[in-house]
């Protein structure tokens, strides 16, 4: 069946057999994107877990001093962990959500994730010991696994197939605001702060659901990162002389502004056209971030310190045009509603397990093959993401759900 919204005090015209009217369309649309934004608040609690090892690392490297002033210090190998830990936690917050989803619904697995997600901020910010921070890490994944299952399917079965690229990419803006608060944030306060800050957005989504229905498909059956976590530490480590919060801020505010444009161009463009066109400019950007670390060499500091900056605005920019967004939607528009949960849960399982190994050997791979080797790795693995995208994904723009 296809979806469509209906309305809590009745049907539009095009309900009764009428034709909508533009402004009946408009106000209808309109409502939509209302209930995307709350929605979104989901994947604003994400991007913030995502990229707070970035202002982890930042603040330690500065202070060693937990909430209460007792000392603290986490290793490289930890501050890898407080990224990786949240993508394995993710895999097992998706599959406990997955059957929980057609039980009990899209709301009641928001308040559960959410109330998670609000426990993983308050044990960052008051744990004293790195064990501890490491553990709430976890949690947060967990929460992270299981709002990005329940919203990109709550999203795609609330969304018209006309508008559901654009109304999916506002979900995507939500990881990237969500970034850009932390990092905001981040900038001049300490991580305990951070983290606190951070606890308002899971709460806003709380509140939320006072104003959020159960999506229409789940009614009728019963009657879905490397660059984000490590931007402060790739900056310092290419011997650049721009201060690296500052750096990490401009990248993800480039995002923000990259998918804006992204969400007017998606159901134009594509998912398959997209996705394409995101591998090849982050191809482009990496490697010649790499070309640049070969020719500086050991110079510090090294010539020309705005290279790495446009090199990573570049390559964050891309993602937010189809590697970031596409995913979550194709996991959703591909299945029927009464396996998307499931089906959804296996392919977020897989992301996660590639993202844990990303994340947690991002130090061993560093000191390995070098930032020239690193930066190369990455990107050859964009570079077959074209042939693989043309080859083996379906379009599905347009296409119906349900």
């Amino acid at each position: 069946m296809d979806v469509y919204t209906v309305e809590e005090h009745g049907e539009s015209s095009a309900g009764r057999g009428g034709r909508e009217s533009s402004a009946e369309r408009r106000t209808r649309l309109l409502r939509q994107g209302l209930k995307m934004f709350m929605c979104s608040l989901a994947m604003w609690t994400m991007g913030s877990m995502y990229v707070f090892p970035s202002v982890l690392a930042h603040d330690l490297a500065a202070h060693n001093t937990t909430i209460y002033g007792s000392p603290i210090t986490l290793t490289s190998s930890q501050v890898d962990m407080a990224g990786s830990l949240v993508m394995l936690g993710s895999t097992v917050g998706a599959w406990v959500v997955a059957p929980l989803m057609m039980r009990l619904g899209r709301r009641a697995c928001i308040l559960g994730s959410g109330s998670t997600a609000v426990l993983g901020w308050l044990g960052v910010a008051l744990l004293p010991e790195p064990v501890g921070i490491l553990v709430a890490r976890g949690l947060s994944g967990m929460a992270a696994g299981g709002l990005s299952l329940v919203a990109n399917s709550y999203g795609i079965e609330l969304a018209d197939p006309e508008v559901r690229g654009m109304m999916a990419m506002v979900l995507n803006l939500g990881i990237l605001l969500g970034q850009v608060v932390t990092v905001s944030v981040g900038y001049d306060a300490r991580y305990f702060i951070v983290a606190l800050v951070d606890m308002a957005l899971p709460l806003a989504l709380l509140l939320s659901l006072f104003h959020l229905p159960e999506s229409p498909p789940y009614l009728v059956l019963k009657g879905y990162q490397v660059i984000s976590a490590n931007t402060s530490r790739m900056f310092e480590a290419a011997g650049s002389s721009l201060d690296d919060s500052l750096a990490t801020i401009i990248v993800n505010v480039v995002q923000v502004a990259a998918a804006v444009a992204a969400s007017l161009l998606m159901d134009r463009l594509g998912r398959r056209r997209s996705t394409m066109l995101s591998y090849g400019v982050m191809c482009a950007a990496l490697g010649g971030l790499a070309v640049y670390l070969l020719a500086a060499g050991e110079q510090d500091p090294r010539p020309l310190a705005w290279v790495p900056l446009v090199c990573l605005m570049v390559t964050q920019g891309a993602v937010t045009v189809g590697v970031n967004p596409v995913p979550f939607i194709l996991s959703s528009e591909y299945f029927p509603t009464r396996i998307r949960a499931w089906a959804a849960g296996i392919c977020y399982t897989v992301g996660n397990l590639a993202g844990f190994l990303a994340l947690q050997l991002y130090t061993p791979m560093l000191e390995a093959l070098g930032q020239v080797g690193l930066y190369a790795f990455y990107s050859a693995v964009c570079l077959a993401g074209v042939p693989f995208t043309y080859f083996f994904v379906r379009e599905t723009t347009g296409a119906k759900v349900g």
